[in-house]
């Protein structure tokens, strides 16, 4: 599984702002189980979303719906 903190040249390791989680079932029964990790951007606009899989790490991105912007 893939270490949580990342680290760029300039900068200390970061730990991530969110986390995510599998969560199976409802109530105090559900079950929460760790996926990944996520960054925030640093213009606050996204996140960078690490899942973790069994053979490969899935790195997402995710960004605010600007409909300017949007180029699909």
């Amino acid at each position: 599984m893939t270490d949580f903190n990342t680290t760029s040249d300039k900068e200390a390791p970061q730990r991530p702002t969110h986390l995510a989680y599998r969560v199976e079932g409802k109530g105090r029964s559900a079950n929460w189980i760790k996926l990944g990790a996520c960054w925030s951007h640093k213009d606050d606009k996204g996140f960078d979303l690490i899942l973790n899989s069994i053979d490969k790490d899935i790195r997402l991105v995710i960004r605010r719906n600007d409909p300017a912007t949007d180029q699909s």
